[in-house]
């Protein structure tokens, strides 16, 4: 059953409000391992990178400024096989 009023207009303090699948021990460990050399490698003066997910994966991924409109971009790597 779904509330078509909350889908059109949703109160605030839903609006903030999200739902992820469970994490295994060992996937969040990962994911912390992942913030924190994204954590290092700023302090060591790397900027415009981020974290991205791939298949549900984090990856630290280097990031572009599009000349032209100002949007960030993920510059493109190669494939992994």
């Amino acid at each position: 059953m779904t509330f078509p009023i909350l889908q059109i207009n949703p109160p605030d303090h839903i609006r903030s409000v999200s739902i992820t699948r469970d994490r295994t021990q060992s996937e969040r460990q990962s994911i912390r391992e992942v913030y924190q050399e994204l954590s290092t490698r700023r302090e060591r003066g790397e900027s415009n990178i981020s974290i991205r997910y791939h298949d549900g994966i984090p990856k630290i991924i280097p990031v572009t400024i599009d000349s032209k409109n100002g949007n960030r971009q993920q510059r493109p790597t190669p494939k992994e096989s």
